[in-house]
């Protein structure tokens, strides 16, 4: 069986990259490796195509912040 595709969606920097990183190492552990832009965005890649493809994503976690609620980038990613 194939591994679900899980996104991982956050503000960069801070309390939410820690908790995030918690999240990734803690999926691992099950054999889940969860899809977050900082690993996965080949370098030069578009942000607006992984963010759409993140958009069609069957499971996405997301990390609340006020930083996150500020960034238009994550709120286009919520949306």
């Amino acid at each position: 069986m194939n591994n679900p595709e899980v996104f991982l969606s956050y503000a960069w920097e801070g309390e939410s990259e820690k908790i995030a990183n918690e999240l990734d190492t803690a999926f691992q552990q099950k054999g889940i490796s969860l899809i977050r832009d900082k690993r996965n965005l080949e370098f030069r890649g578009s942000i607006s195509e992984f963010m759409q493809r993140l958009g069609k994503g069957k499971a996405i976690v997301a990390i609340i912040s006020k930083d996150y609620l500020e960034s238009p980038y994550s709120m286009f990613e919520l949306l």
